[in-house]
């Protein structure tokens, strides 16, 4: 996770203003704590949920980010809001005991 992190600030960097470094910093180090919590509990436990919705979280912040500072555009909310609602529904059913099968 850290190198995903570190290749993400390093994507990002040059079309970050002086004042938006620190910050964004600050919050890739966040969500590569996040996933990297989450996988380490999703191993442990062999219950994958809580990882796929940290990792879907993290895809779904590339959107952002890229929205924010790389290359504006539509595109990046067509891709970035459905991975993020995703993301929320699987953090809400990883909450759940009984893990939900088909039938």
């Amino acid at each position: 996770m850290s190198c995903i992190g570190i290749s993400v600030l390093v994507w990002l960097w040059h079309h970050l203003k002086t004042f938006y470094r620190v910050a964004v910093t600050a919050y890739v180090m966040a969500i590569v704590a996040m996933c990297t919590l989450a996988i380490a509990v999703s191993a442990a436990s062999g219950a994958w949920l809580l990882a796929s919705g940290a990792l879907i979280f993290a895809l779904s912040d590339i959107a952002v980010a890229r929205d924010r500072f790389v290359a504006p555009g539509s595109i990046n909310r067509v891709w970035g809001l459905p991975l993020y609602y995703m993301a929320q529904i699987i953090f809400a059913l990883s909450l759940g005991g009984a893990p939900i099968v088909a039938a």
